[in-house]
Order: C-alpha cells, then sequence, then structure tokens
C-alpha cells in the first residue's frame, strides 16, 4: 500500500478454481489466466502450506479458511518446530 502499511490476502485453492472459472480465458483475460496457469503449481503449493500453517496455530478455532472451504470445526494436535501447539 502507498502508505507504507502492509496488506495481507489469504486465498484458497478452491477460490483460485472460482476464479479462474470466472476469467474469460480465450479472450480478455487470456493473458492473466495463462500466467496464473503457468505458475499454478507453486501457488497451489503456496495456499496449501498457509492452509497448513494456519491450521496449526488456530487452537482448535475455525479459521476463514476452514469457513470459506467448508471445513468442519476439528481440533487437530500439530508440532511445529518443536513445539506443539
Amino acid at each position: 500500500m502507498e502508505d507504507g502499511s502492509c496488506l495481507w490476502y489469504y486465498s484458497t485453492v478452491p477460490q483460485l478454481r472460482e476464479l479462474l472459472r470466472s476469467l474469460d480465458g480465450e479472450k480478455y483475460e487470456r493473458d492473466l489466466v495463462q500466467m496464473i496457469e503457468e505458475m499454478r503449481e507453486e501457488i497451489d503449493r503456496q495456499m496449501q502450506l498457509t492452509e497448513q500453517l494456519t491450521k496449526a496455530v488456530q487452537a482448535g478455532r475455525r479459521s476463514v479458511i476452514d469457513v470459506l472451504n467448508g471445513t468442519p470445526n476439528i481440533c487437530v494436535q500439530c508440532t511445529i518446530i518443536g513445539e506443539q501447539a
């Protein structure tokens, strides 16, 4: 952002699929869709990593990612760098 503050945005794999379905990959957004598809494997990997890290520290609470993905509220024990979450 121009004022120097941080902006964080987390997408999920289902959100990306929905976005790609809504874009016109044949005409108007062809270049955008091609670029996303070229980077798709890395984008998916990063989003899955974000979901894993979010679940590891949420302490049984549902995150926005869970709500968007329709994940049931399940508490999972995770270990991060030798510390129990």
